[in-house]
């Protein structure tokens, strides 16, 4: 097998450090570890997560995420891919 595509996450609601790591920290490294084990050549992992995390925290995104739509501007500043890594993200590892 030449490239695996690691889409999967457990996405129950709430926040839950057991779950997380159990789920998407440790089935992450399980997913890379058999793919060591087969000498898989490439890896693809991709998280929304990722990509938003942090930014429900800040106007207009905490009002999306709480469904408060009579609060969102009308207009406001897009999260771009060139806004620069907050310490959350990786980027790339």
């Amino acid at each position: 097998m030449h490239t695996v595509v690691h889409l999967a996450a457990d996405i129950t609601g709430g926040w839950n450090w057991e779950r997380m790591h159990r789920f998407n920290i440790g089935g992450t490294y399980n997913v890379f570890e058999a793919s060591k084990q087969n000498d898989v050549r490439r890896i693809i992992f991709a998280s929304s997560g990722g990509t938003m995390l942090g930014y429900e925290m800040e106007n207009p995104y905490t009002e999306i995420v709480g469904a408060d739509y009579d609060k969102i501007p009308g207009t406001w500043t897009m999260i771009t891919d060139d806004m620069p890594f907050r310490p959350i993200h990786l980027g790339y590892v």
